[in-house]
């Protein structure tokens, strides 16, 4: 039989290597564009590297079967990457799951006892994969050296199905305080995975589910993950429709916040005080300042002279004290331009739904 060639192994990994340019790209340009402050950036980012790893190790799989029967160690690892890859998608689900409870503000309306319910199949489809090298409850190999799909495998489709629901009913019932754009993306996303998935539960052979899961994650980064229509330009810092679009998910999700309001007094005379051409430059250190008190993705510029802060917080006392400390701060002058100039500013603070 002959052996076949690098070439031909690369083609017959088409679907996975497609996932794995697709994840590569979305990485990059993710990383370049510091799209990863937020705690679901980061969820995103494993997201991607999850599938990354998972069609990695598909790939190296086509590539050792030809020297299966002469290689020992060709047989070893191709347990070996299928053990990783089951291990990393068994995370994917629900770690996609807990990314839609992030950007459609059901997480905060979660309490232990729900993250409890939620965990619970994500570790029990853990285990059966750890377990499986001793057990073969989810696969095995025969003595062709062909994968041979065990009950555990079709549980863990039934533990992802259910995660699947679980999204399907929290964005239905938060449809309202989504906006159009998240919806289309999200409806997009469940369209495209269930498509793929279905097609690989189905036909065996045909591996659609890595390339559906890399393709529709891009359509989340070009339009969940992507916030420059969020931030302002010049300074980066974000702008008012980023203030509605946080405060509809807050309130939608029946959220206890605070807002914290710093409003500087006549900011016309500022403007005439340090020039127009540098008032940019004002803005980027009175935020440099505010982000030694709470996370820069919590400031936001909504309008000349005018910062707001979107305090997660439930703790009275500590949300008083920021505020003191922010108001006390613009008591003090500000050296700027080799000069020292006192900005007098309000400091408002609202506990939402308290006041």
């Amino acid at each position: 039989m002959n052996t076949p060639t690098f070439l031909d192994l690369l083609v017959d990994s088409g679907f996975q290597v497609s996932a794995v340019c697709i994840c590569i790209s979305c990485l990059y340009f993710t990383l370049i564009r510091y799209y990863y402050g937020k705690l679901h950036n980061k969820i995103f980012l494993l997201l991607l590297m999850d599938v990354l790893v998972s069609a990695l190790c598909n790939i190296g799989n086509h590539f050792v079967t030809p020297f299966l029967e002469t290689s020992a160690v060709a047989r070893f690892m191709q347990q070996a990457h299928e053990f990783v890859y089951f291990l990393s998608h068994v995370l994917l689900a629900p770690l996609f799951c807990f990314y839609m409870t992030l950007v459609t503000g059901a997480f905060y309306r979660s309490n232990p006892r729900h993250k409890l319910y939620y965990q619970f199949p994500m570790f029990m489809t853990v285990a059966l994969v750890l377990l499986n090298p001793f057990t073969k409850w989810v696969f095995y190999f025969d003595e062709n050296h062909k994968f041979v799909r065990q009950p555990g495998e079709n549980f863990i489709y039934l533990v992802d199905l259910m995660y699947f629901l679980v999204e399907v009913v929290l964005v239905l019932f938060l449809w309202k305080a989504i906006d159009e754009r998240k919806k289309r993306t999200i409806s997009y996303f469940f369209l495209i995975v269930a498509l793929g998935t279905a097609i690989q539960f189905l036909f065996q052979g045909v591996q659609t589910e890595l390339f559906a899961e890399a393709l529709a994650l891009t359509g989340v980064m070009i339009t969940l993950e992507n916030e420059d229509g969020r931030k302002d330009q010049r300074t980066g810092i974000y702008n008012i429709q980023a203030f509605v679009s946080d405060i509809n998910i807050m309130l939608g999700a029946k959220h206890p916040f605070c807002i914290l309001c710093i409003k500087m007094r006549n900011p016309q005379g500022f403007m005439q005080i340090v020039g127009q051409a540098n008032i940019e430059q004002l803005t980027r250190s009175t935020a440099g300042y505010l982000t030694t008190m709470v996370p820069k993705h919590d400031i936001y510029y909504t309008s000349p002279g005018t910062f707001m802060i979107l305090h997660d917080s439930q703790d009275d006392e500590r949300n008083l004290e920021l505020a003191r400390e922010v108001y006390e701060r613009f008591q003090q002058p500000w050296r700027f331009q080799e000069r020292e100039i006192v900005f007098q500013a309000s400091v408002f603070c609202v506990e939402i739904p308290n006041d």
